[in-house]
């Protein structure tokens, strides 16, 4: 093998030899690691293209090297809490798979470096040429000097240069790519830029391109777009500035102008009349994701997950299964509309029904087995997102039903090739959603809920849900009396008023709330309670949460030991404002001074994330903003955050809620999930608004009884940023932007520390 010594090398930093005879490895530009000798014909040329962070060596290197050799930072195995960790990022741990055709790792074979290792000594693959592209793709790089600023566009450009320039004297021959991550994204550029070129080098690279293999490629756009870009952000917004990668960055954001020109001109490629033979043979491996994966969103569940905590009686929404409810499942009528106050319990009963076994059974009593469900809520904590937007519904309710459904998962890769359905996801096409309900011979139902939430065209979400029920499925929506949905709805054979239809389930709920008090009651106390219970649900109007607070101000004052009797408790009740804006006020109003700074920095933090809050990072957070709870230098335990879940229960005066939550892994670069709870990670928890009436409040007045008139209210919108410049210039930490720097000689600066997933764009 002559590899060595025709390889193509630049003045770039180069990796040493390995020990197995794979030539030294350039940082940048191409490498070529194998070719056959002279005597035997090429018959293709394989680039592989790394990612992201990636390295045209350590991207395909399988396990450890000798340490002796690689310049490779040691990757962190265990998930830390701490910011300063947190900034460092983790990565996958090495696994043995024993019984593959890989190398075993162990002490004699430490790593497989597969391009080489493995293609090389393929009896039909060893007759390619194999060649490595490297280029600088690492967003984090803005501590070096001269650090590239170059955009996706201009690296497309770069590899077209670089490998039509080791072609000089093979064009023609077979051409196969392999991309990892950005990788592919490059590549499909590369191709682009081909396409329009009128040199025969260039062209070349599209008329003989014969496949390419995606691994990994954000064909979608990837969210560790968005943390880096914050990271760039704010680390150029520090004194003295540094150059950042963010363009790049910017570029593969969902949505980006740059990504969504690349898939349109690659799929104009793919899409050419000519014969099938002659077309680029694709094969797209996303690293075991599926239809979840591919749909899946952050926070997609985060709303159902804070419903299924509320604590509620069973018995509170029995009355829905005597109403017209129960009528309608089994009729062949389509619409279902849940009308209602705000607060009223919306929410929690498409949330109850939706799961409750007696829909399945009236369903497939009515049409048949097999009853699929799908249910999505639009929520305003998610402003113009993927929770709260049309792409978002249409990429949950797909998602349940290629996940239930594998009839429907098989007809959709049949329909869709493979290449084709990222493109489709990507842009929000309908197309895919369409084709699922037209080719469905299942019996399907629809929970829509929270229609007034949705911030954008209210006529225009009216008229996707109206395309919807053109085909063969039910769909239940619930919204408050808002003048666009009163005006479509207000004929629906089938509707209810949920504050009208409330008060058994308040009554329940209250009942079963005093039935848990745990001192000793008289048997005439209890009664007194009962009757507490029915006043409550009286006066509530209907409205949930009114309820909620009255029954709580009942349950805490039985404790003070004053007997209960019913005008004592009648008393209570009837001094609670009536009207839930004034509930706030009275609260806010009435907190002790010394809460009120620490509940103006929390309450902000959760106003303006732009994502699903964790407690932990809250905790975190609201250190570094100033409320001193501990030093930053340990690692957050598990009895920190049940503290500071107990203060937040005081602070927050019960408008702030914490509840578990799934980790969705959106962190790691495998999008891998790990749940539960270990020493070194406390459970997670999510923290939020309870109602959308909060955040309602806190705008027309809240925030001038907290902050005082003279604070404006965008002032909330850069407490993030604020944090996170703070954490990294080493404000309130006791560690600085230097040692960060010096950090980077022994590990990776991964820009995904939740600082930034939850800091808004800046410009905003």
């Amino acid at each position: 093998m002559a590899a060595a010594s025709r390889s193509t090398l630049t003045d770039a930093n180069v990796l040493p030899a390995m020990e197995d005879g794979c030539p030294p490895i350039a940082d940048v530009d191409i490498t070529e690691i194998y070719c056959p000798a002279h005597d035997v014909p090429i018959i293709a040329d394989i680039v592989f293209v790394h990612g992201l962070k990636g390295h045209p060596r350590d991207t395909w290197l399988y396990g450890k090297q000798n340490p002796a050799q690689s310049t490779a930072a040691p990757e962190c195995t265990a998930w830390k809490s701490s910011f300063r960790t947190k900034i460092f990022g983790r990565s996958k741990s090495v696994t043995d798979h024993s019984g593959s055709s890989s190398p075993r790792v162990g002490e004699e074979t430490s790593h497989c470096f597969w391009p080489y290792d493995l293609l090389s000594k393929d009896d039909t693959i060893s007759q390619a040429r194999i060649l490595l592209y490297g280029y600088d793709s690492h967003p984090t790089h803005f501590y070096k000097a001269g650090t590239n600023r170059m955009t996706i566009t201009q690296h497309a450009e770069n590899l077209m240069h670089n490998v039509a320039g080791v072609r000089e004297q093979c064009q023609g021959r077979p051409l196969i790519f392999i991309a990892h991550s950005l990788g592919g994204i490059l590549v499909k550029g590369a191709l682009n830029e081909s396409r329009q070129m009128t040199q025969r080098q260039y062209s070349d690279l599209l008329s003989s391109c014969h496949a390419i293999v995606f691994m990994g490629t954000p064909h979608l756009g990837a969210e560790i777009a968005a943390w880096g870009t914050m990271m760039s952000n704010i680390v150029g917004a520090l004194p003295g500035g540094f150059s950042t990668y963010s363009s790049v960055l910017r570029g593969l954001e969902p949505d980006s102008e740059t990504l969504y020109m690349i898939t349109r001109r690659f799929s104009e490629i793919l899409n050419q009349a000519i014969p099938d033979c002659d077309k680029i043979q694709i094969c797209s491996v996303q690293e075991g994701l599926d239809f979840a994966e591919k749909l899946n969103f952050p926070g997609r569940l985060a709303r159902e997950r804070q419903l299924n905590n509320l604590v509620a009686h069973d018995d509170s929404f029995d009355w829905i299964w005597e109403s017209n409810f129960k009528i309608w499942l089994m009729s062949n009528a389509k619409v279902f509309w849940i009308a209602g106050k705000p607060a009223s319990g919306k929410s929690t009963l498409v949330n109850y029904i939706a799961k409750h076994k007696n829909t399945r059974e009236l369903v497939e009593g009515a049409f048949g087995k097999d009853l699929l469900i799908a249910r999505f809520f639009f929520d305003f904590r998610g402003k113009d997102g993927l929770v709260n937007n049309f792409e978002g519904m249409r990429r949950s309710l797909l998602l349940q039903l290629l996940t239930e459904s594998s009839t429907l998962a098989a007809e959709v890769q049949k329909h869709f090739s493979m290449k084709h359905l990222d493109e489709l996801i990507m842009l929000g096409d309908a197309s895919v959603l369409e084709y699922v309900l037209e080719a469905n011979k299942q019996p399907l139902v629809f929970f829509i809920d929270g229609l007034d939430e949705y911030q954008g065209n209210k006529p225009e979400l009216l008229s996707l849900i109206n395309s919807i029920t053109k085909f063969k499925v039910k769909v239940c929506l619930s919204s408050r009396y808002e003048k666009p949905f009163t005006i479509a709805y207000k004929n629906v054979e089938f509707q209810f008023r949920m504050d009208i239809l409330n008060n058994p389930g308040i009554c329940a709920y209250s009942e079963s709330i005093f039935a848990t008090i745990s001192c000793p009651l008289k048997p005439n106390e209890r009664r007194a309670l009962q009757r507490a219970a029915k006043t409550i649900a009286e006066i509530s109007a209907g409205v949930f949460l009114w309820a909620r607070f009255a029954t709580s101000e009942v349950f805490d004052r039985v404790y003070d030991g004053h007997e209960i009797e019913d005008t004592w408790i009648q008393s209570i009740i009837t001094h609670m404002p009536p009207d839930l804006e004034e509930v706030y006020a009275r609260i806010l109003q009435s907190m002790k001074e010394e809460y009120k700074e620490a509940f103006g920095i929390i309450f902000q933090l959760i106003n303006s994330a732009e994502r699903e809050l964790e407690l932990s990072d809250l905790y975190e957070a609201t250190v570094i903003a100033g409320v001193e709870f501990r030093s930053l230098e340990k690692s957050v335990t598990s009895q920190d955050l049940d503290g500071f879940r107990r203060y937040i229960g005081v602070v927050g005066a019960g408008l702030v809620e914490c509840f578990p939550t799934e980790r969705d892994g959106r962190f790691s670069e495998d999008n891998g999930a790990s749940d539960g709870e270990t020493p070194d990670r406390p459970e997670a928890s999510s923290v939020r608004l309870i109602h959308k009436s909060v955040q309602t409040y806190l705008s027309k007045r809240g925030w001038g009884e907290i902050l005082g008139e003279q604070r404006a209210l965008g002032s909330q919108h850069k407490l993030w940023l604020e944090i996170c410049t703070d954490f990294l210039a080493g404000k309130r930490v006791n560690w600085s932007v230097p040692q960060l720097k010096r950090e980077n000689d022994v590990g990776e600066i991964v820009p995904c520390s939740t600082f930034y997933y939850y800091a808004p764009p800046l410009g905003r």
